[in-house]
Protein backbone atom coordinates (compact mmCIF):
# COMPACT_ATOMS: atom_id res chain seq x y z
CA UNK A 1 0.00 0.00 0.00
CA UNK A 2 1.32 3.39 -1.10
CA UNK A 3 1.47 6.39 2.12
CA UNK A 4 -0.53 8.39 -0.18
CA UNK A 5 -3.54 5.71 -0.10
CA UNK A 6 -3.26 5.40 3.69
CA UNK A 7 -4.04 9.44 3.58
CA UNK A 8 -6.29 10.47 1.28
CA UNK A 9 -6.53 13.57 -0.52
CA UNK A 10 -8.03 15.55 -3.26
CA UNK A 11 -4.97 17.36 -4.32
CA UNK A 12 -2.22 15.63 -5.99
CA UNK A 13 1.07 15.09 -4.41
CA UNK A 14 4.87 14.07 -5.54
CA UNK A 15 3.70 10.76 -3.40
CA UNK A 16 1.40 10.82 -6.52
CA UNK A 17 3.14 11.20 -9.64
CA UNK A 18 5.76 7.81 -10.17
CA UNK A 19 6.10 8.48 -14.19
CA UNK A 20 4.75 11.93 -16.11
CA UNK A 21 1.25 11.89 -16.18
CA UNK A 22 -0.19 13.86 -19.26
CA UNK A 23 -3.45 15.72 -17.85
CA UNK A 24 -5.81 18.03 -19.14
CA UNK A 25 -6.49 21.36 -17.91
CA UNK A 26 -10.21 22.43 -16.89
CA UNK A 27 -10.73 25.32 -14.65
CA UNK A 28 -9.28 27.10 -11.98
CA UNK A 29 -10.69 27.69 -8.36
CA UNK A 30 -10.04 29.28 -5.06
CA UNK A 31 -10.50 26.93 -1.97
CA UNK A 32 -9.47 26.64 1.28
CA UNK A 33 -6.22 24.74 1.67
CA UNK A 34 -4.54 22.96 4.75
CA UNK A 35 -4.83 23.44 8.27
CA UNK A 36 -4.27 27.24 7.89
CA UNK A 37 -7.66 27.37 5.69
CA UNK A 38 -5.29 29.49 3.30
CA UNK A 39 -7.17 30.42 0.10
CA UNK A 40 -5.56 28.93 -2.83
CA UNK A 41 -5.60 28.46 -6.23
CA UNK A 42 -6.54 25.06 -7.20
CA UNK A 43 -6.25 23.60 -11.12
CA UNK A 44 -8.67 21.01 -12.07
CA UNK A 45 -8.69 18.33 -15.10
CA UNK A 46 -10.84 16.70 -16.73
CA UNK A 47 -9.44 13.50 -16.78
CA UNK A 48 -7.13 13.21 -13.60
CA UNK A 49 -9.34 12.94 -10.08
CA UNK A 50 -7.28 14.98 -8.05
CA UNK A 51 -6.83 19.00 -8.21
CA UNK A 52 -3.07 20.58 -7.91
CA UNK A 53 -2.46 23.37 -5.94
CA UNK A 54 -1.36 26.13 -7.81
CA UNK A 55 1.92 28.04 -6.52
CA UNK A 56 4.10 30.81 -8.69
CA UNK A 57 6.13 28.43 -10.11
CA UNK A 58 3.74 26.25 -11.59
CA UNK A 59 1.62 29.06 -12.44
CA UNK A 60 4.40 31.12 -14.33
CA UNK A 61 5.26 27.57 -16.16
CA UNK A 62 1.88 26.95 -17.21
CA UNK A 63 1.36 30.78 -18.56
CA UNK A 64 4.99 30.61 -20.66
CA UNK A 65 2.92 27.36 -22.11
CA UNK A 66 -0.48 28.19 -22.85
CA UNK A 67 -0.39 32.14 -22.17
CA UNK A 68 -1.31 34.08 -19.02
CA UNK A 69 -5.08 34.29 -19.20
CA UNK A 70 -5.83 31.21 -17.30
CA UNK A 71 -9.86 31.18 -18.98
CA UNK A 72 -7.47 29.86 -21.70
CA UNK A 73 -5.65 26.86 -20.69
CA UNK A 74 -9.17 24.92 -20.70
CA UNK A 75 -8.99 21.71 -22.64
CA UNK A 76 -5.17 22.33 -23.10
CA UNK A 77 -2.57 19.71 -21.95
CA UNK A 78 0.48 19.86 -19.51
CA UNK A 79 2.56 17.17 -17.72
CA UNK A 80 2.61 16.44 -14.17
CA UNK A 81 6.43 15.30 -13.11
CA UNK A 82 7.86 14.27 -10.07
CA UNK A 83 10.94 16.83 -9.41
CA UNK A 84 12.85 18.15 -6.02
CA UNK A 85 13.07 21.64 -4.67
CA UNK A 86 14.57 23.17 -1.84
CA UNK A 87 12.36 24.83 0.86
CA UNK A 88 13.65 26.01 4.81
CA UNK A 89 17.05 24.28 3.90
CA UNK A 90 15.90 20.83 2.88
CA UNK A 91 15.69 18.74 -0.31
CA UNK A 92 11.83 17.52 -1.03
CA UNK A 93 9.51 16.28 -3.51
CA UNK A 94 7.48 18.83 -5.38
CA UNK A 95 5.55 18.54 -8.70
CA UNK A 96 6.66 20.45 -11.90
CA UNK A 97 4.84 21.25 -15.29
CA UNK A 98 6.24 20.27 -18.48
CA UNK A 99 5.03 21.28 -22.02
CA UNK A 100 3.38 18.03 -23.26
CA UNK A 101 5.61 17.66 -26.51
CA UNK A 102 8.63 18.07 -23.88
CA UNK A 103 8.19 14.79 -23.11
CA UNK A 104 9.17 11.88 -25.63
CA UNK A 105 6.72 9.24 -26.75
Amino acid sequence: MRTSDMFPSKYVSSADIDSPVVVTMDKISIEEVGEGKDELPVLSFTDYDKGLVLNKTNTKKIASIHGTETLDWADKQIVLIKSVTSYKGEEIDCIRIKEHDAIPA
